[in-house]
C-alpha cells in the first residue's frame, strides 16, 4: 500500500485552467490536491512552459496518476488546475 512506486516528488500538468491570476513569478508556492477528498499539500510550481506546469512537492505524493486532475490553492481560494501528464516517481 505504501510502495515507493506509488509516490512522486514532482509532476507535469497540462490543459491548465486558471480561475484568477496566472502565476507569473517562479518558484510559486501554493498548495494542491490531486484527489478530491485529500487534504491540501504544499507544492511549488517551478515553471509554466509550453502550457505545462512543472510542480514539485516537499513531501512525496501518493498515487498521482496520468489523466488525473491537480488543483492549486492559496488558503481556501482555488487558483486553477490542470491534468497530470507526467509523474516523476520518488527516489526514496
Amino acid at each position: 500500500a505504501n510502495h515507493p512506486a506509488l509516490f512522486c516528488d514532482e509532476l507535469k500538468a497540462h490543459k491548465l485552467s486558471w480561475v484568477g491570476t496566472v502565476p507569473e513569478k517562479f518558484p510559486f508556492h501554493c498548495s494542491s490536491k490531486i484527489r478530491y477528498r485529500q487534504n491540501d499539500h504544499p507544492c511549488v510550481i517551478q515553471s509554466i512552459e509550453n502550457g505545462q506546469a512543472h510542480v514539485k512537492f516537499p513531501e512525496p505524493q501518493r498515487a498521482a496518476t496520468l489523466g488525473q486532475s491537480i488543483v492549486f490553492y492559496i488558503g481556501h481560494q482555488c487558483l486553477g488546475g490542470g491534468i497530470i501528464c507526467k509523474a516523476v516517481h520518488s527516489s526514496t
